[in-house]
């Protein structure tokens, strides 16, 4: 069966009265410096889709890189995508281009077209 989310309050918009729900106005979870807020967070999400949690940052390569597709810019970061992968100066980085709309042609890895949030983690 599918994960069960709980979330005891949810604050959906973007708006400047965002601030007033523990949210910052540049859409940023409140108390993730002064509480470690965003730390919790993000090892609750992992937790509770059952996945292990995410390595620290690196500070060694290669680095990861993901541009995700954005429909303002059609097929460009899908192109700027290729060229940065051929870019030698960048060889410490693995850059790659994932979509998260549905499409009629998934593609290699359908799990990101179907809106499956685990795999979306996973992959981030």
């Amino acid at each position: 069966h599918a994960p069960l989310h709980r979330l005891e309050e949810v604050v959906v918009g973007r708006g400047l009265n965002g601030q007033k729900h523990d949210v910052n106005a540049n859409l940023s979870l409140g108390g993730c410096r002064l509480l470690d807020g965003c730390r919790a967070y993000r090892r609750h999400v992992f937790s509770s889709l059952g996945l292990p949690q995410p390595l620290p940052a690196r500070s060694k390569p290669p680095f990861r890189v993901i541009l995700i597709q954005n429909k303002r810019y059609g097929h460009v970061l899908e192109h700027v995508t290729g060229e940065l992968q051929k870019d030698l100066a960048l060889s410490d980085f693995h850059i790659d281009y994932v979509t998260w709309s549905p499409s009629h042609d998934a593609g290699a890895n359908p799990a990101m077209q179907t809106g499956n949030f685990t795999r979306h983690m996973e992959i981030i």
